[in-house]
């Protein structure tokens, strides 16, 4: 049986169900459900988002979706391919290089290792001739 995202978040925690359901404001019968394939509501993945984040795990919030959380998934939505915000990401970026924080960069840098293998792999949809 594969782990689901949500018991990678809850196992990166240290958590045992009960304390991870209190965690989440929810009973242990809905972890249960999470961690079997069932659809958090929103503010759930929230949480779980930032539980995932907390614990260093930041490539698990990006995995979490609105939909299809029990697998880990990534957002399909494409990036525009002109980026009007390319300046203001890349000063973003560098902002968070330059600090040296370590805590930044140890969660910055798997993340967009995880970006960059997603836009690798992703199949480029066709375009229709007009």
């Amino acid at each position: 049986m594969s782990e689901t995202i949500i018991f990678q978040i809850r196992s990166a925690c240290g958590m045992n169900q009960a304390d991870f359901a209190r965690e989440l404001g929810k009973s242990v019968g809905s972890v249960r459900r999470y961690e079997d394939g069932a659809e958090p509501p929103p503010e759930v993945i929230e949480k779980l988002r930032t539980l995932a984040a907390s614990a260093g795990r930041g490539d698990l919030a990006l995995g979490l979706t609105m939909a299809g959380t029990g697998q880990a998934t990534i957002v399909t939505a494409r990036p525009p391919t002109a980026q009007p915000d390319r300046d203001r990401l890349h000063a973003l970026l560098d902002m968070i290089l330059d600090s040296g924080d370590p805590d930044a960069l140890a969660t910055l840098i798997p993340n967009l290792e995880l970006f960059a293998k997603w836009v690798r792999e992703k199949p480029v949809p066709k375009r229709k001739l007009k």
